[in-house]
Parts: structure tokens; sequence; C-alpha cells
């Protein structure tokens, strides 16, 4: 009887109500195993969990093309050149908009626009002042296009890639590999790229579950976690208040994050594993996104 009363509950409310509570899951990794189990419930379920998920998580999602082959650049007229370290440039193209059917993620190619600034230590210059050295120096306005659609041709083709190299996704600060899907669309001349929503969801999260399962595993072994004790109560108290400073915890989850992505690239290199890594070379927590790898951890060593 009471089974049957939360059946009718359920069947009666909204989708948009439905939507919102499957997306109340408060502990990271049940919200992303949501997107397996959820969906196997029934077609309410289903229905409700993956708009919460085309609402609140693809709508964030950024596809990451990098192109390399570059060792230096400079800026058009003047005579200083930059050392490239990456020897590459990433290009991120945001959500754009759903299909009209809602079954596939588009996303905007906006990097090519001609209005693009490029930061050097001197300031921001336009993107068509960039020359870049590949045996000689060429206007990166010219190759991108070539090298962009090239990166493309070796997915569709599924030739194996770095991280650092060719298509990958990002989300929360992490790019991710993508591996091969089927009908997806390129424009390439604008730039865009259409996704089906439902395989590219999937291949986040299953993602996001592994990088996840390894940073719950060093929280664990954090000393806020451990609750460590140090013999004089003196002591203690300082280093608690020490622990718990957010200076001192972003040194902490910084390492952490980094040793939770070196250890799911070894298990890759055994078989089990993903390639992922930080968006961008500069602080890691300033990376687009990352504050909410930050919150999960804190949540972790925290509980």
């Amino acid at each position: 009887m009471a089974t049957s009363t939360i059946k009718t509950t359920w069947d009666t409310l909204p989708m948009e109500i439905k939507s919102m509570i499957i997306g109340s899951i408060m502990e990271p990794q049940d919200f992303r195993r949501a997107w397996f189990t959820c969906r196997q419930v029934s077609r309410s379920f289903k229905l409700a969990t993956e708009l919460h998920f085309r609402s609140h998580v693809l709508g964030e999602t950024w596809i990451a093309v990098v192109v390399g082959g570059f060792s230096k650049f400079r800026v058009n007229g003047l005579p200083r050149e930059y050392e490239l370290p990456s020897r590459s440039f990433t290009y991120f193209a945001p959500f754009k908009c759903y299909s009209e059917d809602d079954a596939k993620v588009n996303f905007r190619g906006g990097s090519f626009a001609d209005n693009r600034l490029f930061s050097t230590d001197q300031g921001s210059v336009p993107y068509r002042q960039i020359e870049v050295l590949m045996g000689r120096w060429l206007p990166i306005t010219i190759i991108e296009k070539f090298l962009w659609g090239e990166a493309f041709s070796h997915y569709f083709d599924r030739i194996p890639h770095d991280i650092d190299q060719g298509v990958s996704l990002s989300h929360s600060g992490i790019i991710f590999e993508l591996p091969y899907i089927n009908h997806v669309c390129v424009d390439y001349e604008k730039g865009d790229v259409s996704i089906p929503y439902s395989p590219l969801a999937t291949c986040l999260m299953a993602r996001e579950l592994a990088l996840g399962e390894e940073v719950k595993l060093l929280a664990s072994e954090d000393l806020e976690k451990t609750r460590w004790r140090a013999s004089s109560p003196s002591i203690e108290k300082g280093l608690r208040i020490a622990l718990n400073s957010e200076a001192t915890r972003l040194i902490r989850f910084k390492t952490c994050i980094e040793a939770a992505i070196e250890n799911v690239q070894w298990r890759r290199a055994v078989g089990r594993g993903i390639r992922c890594d930080t968006v961008g070379d500069g602080d890691i927590y300033e990376s687009l996104g990352m504050d909410s790898w930050y919150n999960e951890w804190v949540r972790y060593i925290s509980s």
C-alpha cells in the first residue's frame, strides 16, 4: 500500500520537480552514479535524470581541442620571440544549445573569431598579429583551422592521441579524453561541434567517477580527516586552526588532485584507468571550474 502511494505521488509530480529531486543528491559520487542507476528505474526516472543532467551538467561542459607543433611565437612587428613550453594551444568550444529534438549538444566554436586577444607579458595583442614558428614564421590564423580540422580527422579515424594533443572533454577544470562517439558532427569552417548528449554524459560521468574515487580515497588519508592528535592540547589546538585555514587546505587540495590524476593515469597504463589533466598551466585552483572539486574534497575531509 505504501509503495503504491509513493509511486502514485511520484508519477503526479511535474517533471521539473522530479528533476530537482534527482539534483538534490548531495554526495558527489552518488550524484554521478545517478546517471547510470536512476535511468534504469523507470521511464519517468530516466526522463527526470536526463532533464537534470542536460540542464545543470552538460551546459557547463566544453570541448577542448589541443593543437601543437609550435616551438616559438612572436608578435608581428615586435622583435622579441616567446618560448612555448607546452608547444600547443588549446581551443575551447563552449556549450551553445541543444538540437531541436534535444538529442545532441551543440558547442560553439568561436575560437576563430578575428577579435580574439592573446595574452603576453607586455599585454594583450590581437590574434591576427601572432606568428608561430613551424619551420618558418607563419600567421597562426592561417594554420589554426587546418590543425583544428586535422585533430578532428584523427578523432574520426580513431587515431590514439595524448591528452595534450587532439580532441578532449572539459568539465569542472579537468580535461578528459573523449573516446570515439558515433554521429559527432563538425563544422570545419565555424568550428561548431555537435555530439549526442546521452553517450557524452555517460563518458563524462564514468571518468569523473573514476577520478572522484581517487580524490575520496586520498582525502581519507588527510590529516584533517584522520584527526591526528599531538601530545600537547595547546599544540593540537594550533594544529587544528592551521589545518582548517583556507591557505593550507588549498595546498593540500592541490597535492591531492595532482596525485589523483597521476593515479588514474597509472591505472590506465595497466588497462583500468583514464586519461585526464587539469585545464591550463597556471594555479591549479584557478583553473576553470576547479572550485567544485575543491568543495568535494573539503566535504570528504570534513565529514
